[in-house]
């Protein structure tokens, strides 16, 4: 495993820590501040980056809205101030984004496609979990019900934010114009 691998699981790590962690203690802006300053670093290292950014945020809205949705439907009800608002809080949405940060920066090159699908609902399992045991979410449904529907959730989401990524990085090929007629 090479120092940039490293540095960029940690990088994830440490931002969805700070961002379940900063939801469960009272600070829902520590987890965005943190995945601001990875979104930053990753940045950096980008070849073409208004390309290879736009599906991050594509990712990040698409999600938003999901957990939006799931929020509405009573899943889950986030900790603190944003309990009873259907609209998720920002620390979700920086969630989203640190996850597509982290698919461009070390999935995407290094997990096959036919993999997504397990490991997005194993991912959704998990972070539910997580989220629900530090206290940053409250799983209002049951929760073996709960854990299916977000398994299913995340082994439909993975692979289409997978795809999507991929697309942005395939060289940009020049349209083929008119054949030569002579």
């Amino acid at each position: 495993m090479n120092a940039s691998l490293l540095a960029r699981t940690a990088a994830f790590l440490l931002a969805a820590a700070a961002g379940l962690l900063g939801a469960a203690w009272g600070q829902p802006l520590v987890g965005p501040a943190v995945a601001a300053i990875v979104l930053v670093g990753h940045v950096w290292t980008l070849r073409n980056p208004l390309r290879q950014l736009r599906p991050l945020f594509v990712i990040a809205v698409a999600g938003t809205a999901a957990e939006s949705a799931w929020i509405a439907a009573g899943l889950y009800a986030p900790a603190g101030a944003m309990r009873g608002s259907l609209l998720c809080p920002l620390w979700i949405t920086a969630m989203w984004l640190n996850a597509a940060v982290f698919m461009q920066g070390v999935l995407a090159k290094r997990v096959p496609l036919r993999l997504a699908a397990p490991m997005g609902a194993a991912v959704a399992v998990a972070t539910a979990l997580l989220a629900d045991g530090v206290g940053a979410i409250l799983v209002a449904w049951p929760l073996a019900v709960a854990l299916l529907v977000l398994a299913a959730y995340g082994a439909v989401a993975s692979p289409l934010a997978m795809r999507l990524i991929a697309a942005a990085e395939e060289p940009i090929t020049a349209a083929a114009g008119p054949a030569d007629p002579s």
